[in-house]
């Protein structure tokens, strides 16, 4: 990553969502900083809190191609209508 102002950036290991494969966490003096999230894609420096909506929200706006093939996904979960009626 040439445009990163980090000299080192590390995946974040043991996460859940398929959004962490398009980021990373820099190492800043010797320690990994939690607070942001990089992009892999834009090098761009993305403020974390305790879920992903930061870093979704970051592709669908700048990444809309990486934004397709993630709503495909969340689509996979969606709720059906029921067919019982009162």
């Amino acid at each position: 990553m040439s445009n990163s102002k980090y000299t080192k950036i590390v995946d974040n290991t043991g996460v859940k969502s398929d959004v962490w494969k398009h980021y990373g966490l820099p190492v800043v003096d010797g320690k990994i900083d939690k607070t942001v999230a990089v992009c892999k894609l834009c090098n761009a420096d993305v403020k974390r809190q305790s879920n992903t909506s930061n870093l979704r929200h970051h592709l669908n706006k700048w990444h809309p191609v990486i934004r397709v093939s993630l709503n495909i996904q969340a689509q996979s979960f969606a709720i059906k209508p029921s067919n019982n009626t009162l």
